[in-house]
């Protein structure tokens, strides 16, 4: 077998891959209503897609919410820093935890 035949095969299975999403999407979206969250740094927005073919945007939240929902994540971060389910040095390391210790113990 040639190697044009396999490029050629595997070109038409792409396309008989695509035809095949195409229509999932089209029974999933006449079937159901779709809530598509897109997230970025602006807040981001929500599109929701009925079967009706109606489609609805909520604004994007605002920014006192983004900017609490930033505090908020510090100590989630801070935390997930020094968590390791699999071991007792945590998820930096030992090595990476002491010298962090030592900077908070230095005078200011």
């Amino acid at each position: 077998m040639s190697t044009k035949v396999l490029i050629d095969l595997n070109s038409g299975t792409l396309n008989v891959y695509d035809m095949a999403l195409m229509n999932y999407k089209k029974r999933i979206l006449e079937s159901r209503p779709i809530l598509l969250a897109l997230f970025n740094g602006g807040g981001g927005k929500m599109i929701l897609y009925d079967p009706s073919g109606v489609q609805r945007e909520a604004p994007p939240v605002p920014f006192a919410y983004r900017s609490l929902k930033a505090v908020a994540h510090v100590p989630l971060g801070v935390y997930a820093a020094f968590i390791d389910t699999q071991s007792d040095e945590g998820a930096l390391g030992l090595q990476a935890l002491e010298r962090l210790d030592a900077a908070a113990s230095k005078p200011s």
